[in-house]
């Protein structure tokens, strides 16, 4: 690697850099934000998930039984116990940063500040892409194993081998969000729904929106949840589009402060924790940033002044927070309310 020996100052060079860097689209983190603080835990559970510092935090939990039903008064009453459990929630921690030496570009075309800023965008763009793998594994583990799709429209179905309800085709000109309404309510799946889909669910939707109530349809009329597109996420083979579809508060992003960065504690000379006072635009959260100033010795840079005996800027930024989501004792029988779709090609 050639750092920035190829701005020298030789011929003249201009001092805004050029960048390669593509941005993508990760709504998989919006996705699961949405749902932050409308899960089922509380405001006390959700500061300790803050303040964790690394260690895993436990939640209670209710199993649901069937009561007996009797049809007749009696002094005879089951017992019908309750069966408690405990789910663990982790906390998540990801980490990157750069090195930046504002004297190595006192002889350089290229601009100091401008560049540390596109290394920042470089680390947005890493821990963006680290956080959005890691929440999409989650959805896909915690989508729904079962679904009755009785009485929905030929073409609707839900296939036990994806895991996903099937959209055929034929009908992606037909108000299928109204049926997939329609379908998580019979689930007893209600509320307020949230998605995330690949970006190929765009034209159809833009489809949708052509015919309005001045049309010989509506397809405007449906209720269209809030839909994130995410350019990272994956189709399914033999589909056009997939998109997760959740109750808001089935899973939710609980961010998480280590104590150093938390209080800002500075262990030794030289260095500074802190919590950033802003999101960074592709990670969608407020990063952990770490600075560190240390001697360098900058004499093997042919591009620099003679003088050498500098110091060195280290920045580390990152991330730390924990997943929740509704419990469920048995995805393998029991309806959950995250839920896979595939836009299928035939």
């Amino acid at each position: 690697m050639a750092y920035i020996l190829e701005t020298a100052l030789n011929a003249y060079q201009s001092q805004k850099l050029q960048t390669e860097l593509k941005k993508p689209t990760y709504g998989i983190i919006p996705f699961v934000k949405e749902g932050t603080g409308k899960g089922q835990i509380d405001d006390m559970t959700r500061q300790m998930i803050a303040t964790a510092n690394g260690r895993s935090v436990d939640i209670s939990a209710l199993k649901e039984t069937t009561p007996s039903v009797a049809t007749s008064f009696s002094y005879t009453i089951d017992a019908n116990l309750g069966e408690t459990a405990k789910t663990t929630v982790t906390i998540y921690n990801f980490w990157t940063g750069f090195h930046f030496n504002p004297y190595d570009f006192s002889n350089n075309a290229a601009a100091a500040e401008e560049y540390k800023m596109r290394k920042i965008e470089e680390c947005d763009k890493a821990l963006g892409g680290a956080v959005a793998t890691q929440l999409r594994t989650i959805v896909n583990t915690r989508r729904t194993q079962v679904l009755s799709a009785a009485g929905a429209p030929t073409g609707f179905a839900f296939n036990t081998t994806s895991d996903a309800v099937t959209i055929a085709n034929a009908l992606k000109e037909k108000p299928f969000f109204d049926y997939l309404n329609t379908i998580l309510s019979q689930n007893e799946i209600d509320g307020e729904f949230v998605g995330v889909a690949t970006p190929s669910l765009g034209y159809i939707i833009a489809n949708h929106r052509l015919y309005g109530q001045a049309n010989d349809k509506n397809l405007m009329g449906q209720a269209f949840p809030q839909i994130y597109m995410d350019t990272k996420m994956s189709v399914t083979a033999s589909s056009d589009a997939t998109m997760f579809m959740a109750k808001k508060g089935a899973i939710e992003l609980v961010p998480s402060y280590p104590i150093e960065f938390l209080q800002n504690l500075v262990p030794v000379a030289d260095t500074n924790f802190s919590v950033g006072s802003v999101e960074l635009p592709m990670l969608g959260m407020k990063p952990l940033l770490y600075e560190e100033r240390v001697k360098y010795d900058g004499s093997a840079l042919t591009s620099r002044p003679t003088n050498a005996m500098t110091k060195l800027i280290k920045y580390g930024i990152g991330v730390s927070f924990g997943v929740v989501y509704s419990y469920n004792s048995d995805l393998a029988s029991k309806v959950n309310d995250i839920v896979k779709v595939e836009l299928t090609t035939a």
